[in-house]
């Protein structure tokens, strides 16, 4: 079981099989789909460093949509839609 707090809801999932979590930096990938046990993917942005100007964003490249990374943004898109993350700028 596993739960978050939204708007002061709490929403909880059961019996979902989930992925372990982990720390990331978006980078820049050819485009591609992701393979899971289940037909959507929840990508949940916890943190963001740096500016928006600093891309690493999520391209749904299936719809041609362009979702900025942001602090607490949450990603949800179908195994078959095809995407990419584009290169973080890191001086």
């Amino acid at each position: 079981q596993y739960s978050v707090f939204c708007e002061g809801e709490e929403i909880v999932f059961q019996s979902a099989e989930m992925a372990t979590p982990s720390g990331i930096c978006a980078h820049n990938r050819y485009v591609h789909f992701k393979h899971s046990p289940h037909p959507f993917i929840i990508v949940w942005n916890t943190s963001r460093i740096g500016p928006v100007k600093d891309s690493g964003h999520l391209h749904n490249t299936t719809y041609g949509i362009h979702a900025k990374a942001a602090s607490n943004t949450v990603f949800l898109f179908h195994l078959k839609h095809a995407h990419v993350t584009s290169l973080m700028c890191v001086d």
